[in-house]
C-alpha cells in the first residue's frame, strides 16, 4: 500500500520555529504514524510527500502528477 500526502488541513501542526503558530509540519510518515493501530495490523504502507500546502493551492497539475504517482505504484505492484 501507499500513502501521498499533498498538504492540507490534515498537515497542520504546532510550528517547532515559531511557538504558539501552526503550519503544514505534517508529512506522509508523521501521518502514517499517528494512525491508531496501524503499526500493529502489519499493513506496511510507503509513504510518498508529493506536496506539502494548502488545499486551496492545490492546482490541476499537482492533481493529475499524483494520478501518474498512483498509476507507477499500482503497477509495481502497490495494492492500494
Amino acid at each position: 500500500m501507499a500513502l501521498f500526502a499533498l498538504g492540507g488541513t490534515i498537515a497542520v501542526g504546532p510550528d517547532p520555529r515559531r511557538p504558539g503558530s501552526t503550519d503544514l509540519v505534517l508529512g506522509a510518515a508523521e501521518l502514517l504514524a499517528a494512525a491508531p493501530g496501524l503499526s500493529e495490523s502489519g499493513i506496511e504502507v510507503e509513504a510518498h510527500d508529493l506536496r506539502r500546502v494548502p488545499a486551496s493551492e492545490l492546482t490541476i497539475a499537482d492533481i493529475t502528477g499524483l494520478a501518474g504517482r498512483i498509476a507507477e505504484r499500482l503497477a509495481a505492484g502497490a495494492a492500494g
